[in-house]
């Protein structure tokens, strides 16, 4: 069950009998805390599994349920929540990016896609994670590929530098 801790002092993201929960990423604002991850009703050990975020032990859904979908990095900037991980649709996993609950899926489904980081600035997301076999690098859903695909890769985590 999701939980986070401020000062020593856990809070439960969810009541552990109705929803399963996972927190992936978190990112302070002020004194709001806002976590990402997913969630599903107990006992449902595959999808759909419900992409979500929670500001202060609220939790926001990113999607409702139908098809499966994880959020796994959260950021902010301007005031806007950008959360990246991937949706399911038609068989295929689509790395997608949510910019306040609006979702843009970067690949089409045609192998499994999904971002794993993201960091933004401006108005550049740039997000990594891997298509198929491959590392993966996005900027605004412009894919660069790491790697050429012959072993699994992936990348995890995105620094921007400010110049």
């Amino acid at each position: 069950m999701a939980k986070v801790w401020k000062n020593g002092v856990e809070s439960w993201l969810t009541d552990g009998i109705t929803k399963l929960s996972v927190a992936k990423s978190l990112v302070v604002s002020g004194q709001d805390v806002y976590l990402v991850g997913y969630a599903a009703p107990w006992g449902q050990a595959s999808f759909p599994y419900t992409a979500c975020y929670w500001k202060n032990g609220t939790a926001v859904p990113l999607t409702d349920g139908t098809f499966g979908a994880k959020a796994f990095s959260i950021t902010l900037s301007v005031g806007t929540v950008y959360a990246a991980g991937f949706t399911t649709a038609g068989g295929g996993d689509m790395a997608t990016i949510w910019k306040d609950g609006t979702p843009a899926r970067w690949t089409t489904g045609n192998s499994t896609a999904l971002i794993l980081a993201i960091a933004v600035s401006g108005a550049d997301v740039h997000a990594v994670g891997f298509d198929g076999n491959t590392a993966t690098y996005w900027h605004n859903g412009t894919a660069v590929a790491l790697t050429d695909g012959r072993q699994e890769a992936e990348a995890q985590a995105v620094c921007l530098a400010a110049r």
